[in-house]
């Protein structure tokens, strides 16, 4: 679903930073420090959570839809992301927020309320499809490669 009112996506337009990221790119490390929230204007991305005592990964979710939140974890106490986000296409283009702005320009604001009750319906949304994506028809799956040094800081 778009971003639900005409001034708020300007706000986060104007607070953002549009950014492409080429195949491969990790946009999120899952437990690592939440920065940003992104959203998804272009492409497609892999979702992956840490299985097996943090040394393989699970795809747990395939997203394509514009305007998808991405690394909306953040947000929450510790402020670190649940999964790691990965992009699959060729490349993709996302608006990357700064975590602490966002919250401070959204701070008590009508906007605030429309961005998060937004957000919301888009994380119940994300969350569904994850279910369906590993209901018994799409499991049991195979993790999908282990963690190297090229992925872990």
């Amino acid at each position: 679903m778009p971003i639900p009112s005409f001034t708020l996506q300007n706000l986060l337009f104007d607070v953002g930073d549009t950014i492409t990221s080429l195949k491969g790119s990790i946009l999120t490390q899952e437990y690592a420090k939440a920065d940003y929230i992104y959203i998804l204007l272009e492409g497609k991305v892999n979702v992956y959570i840490l299985i097996e005592e943090k040394t393989k990964t699970l795809l747990v979710g395939k997203i394509c839809r514009k305007f998808t939140p991405l690394g909306w974890s953040g947000l929450n106490l510790p402020k670190r992301y649940t999964s790691t986000i990965k992009v699959l296409s060729k490349s993709s283009k996302v608006l990357r927020l700064h975590r602490a702005t966002l919250e401070e320009i959204l701070k008590g604001k009508e906007d605030g309320i429309t961005f998060y009750k937004w957000l919301c319906s888009e994380c119940r949304n994300l969350i569904e499809e994850t279910a369906n994506f590993l209901s018994d028809e799409h499991f049991p799956q195979q993790p999908t490669y282990s963690i190297g040094p090229e992925i872990l800081p």
